[in-house]
Parts: C-alpha cells; sequence; structure tokens
C-alpha cells in the first residue's frame, strides 16, 4: 500500500503556519485511517522542506504527532524517487 503524502507550499517565513497546516492533514490522515481499520504508522512519517540551501537556513521545524517526534530531513523516498532539501540531485 502505498503511503499517503502530504505537501503544502510556503514561504521559509511563514513557517508556522505550515506547521499547523501540516497537522492538521496529519490528523485528518489519522483519523480517515482509523475509520477504515488502518493504521498510521508515525516511526515510517518523514519530513522534508524543499529549498534553497539559503532558506533552508531558515527553517527549524519539527512535527509532534500522537506520541512522537517527527523531525526535518534532508532526503526522503517518495514512490521509488530520493528526494533531496536542496532539490538537488
Amino acid at each position: 500500500m502505498p503511503t499517503p503524502t502530504t505537501y503544502i507550499s510556503c514561504a521559509a517565513s511563514h513557517q508556522s503556519s505550515a506547521t499547523s497546516r501540516l497537522l492538521v492533514c496529519a490528523f485528518d490522515i489519522d483519523r480517515w485511517m482509523s475509520s477504515n481499520r488502518l493504521k498510521l504508522n508515525v516511526r515510517k512519517t518523514e519530513f522534508i522542506w524543499l529549498t534553497t540551501r539559503q532558506q533552508l537556513a531558515k527553517v527549524d521545524m519539527s512535527l509532534q504527532l500522537k506520541d512522537q517526534l517527527v523531525v526535518l530531513l534532508d532526503k526522503v523516498r517518495d514512490l521509488g524517487v530520493i528526494l533531496y532539501s536542496g532539490l538537488n540531485m
């Protein structure tokens, strides 16, 4: 089963509102999964900020889902493709 992927676009200066929006999406996904007898595995949840190196230096955030802290990663895998935070290959 493919993992749910959520994307939000915003400027680095709006990271707190983006975090709030991401958390609402994550809780909605978790609620939907629970209602369909599925379980969101927070330990496998990944979080990345795609931007330039200069903007990435301004970002300092993590997400608290359930009782787990989801930290910002430099790279994630989505549908077999590795995405790097600086959008380089």
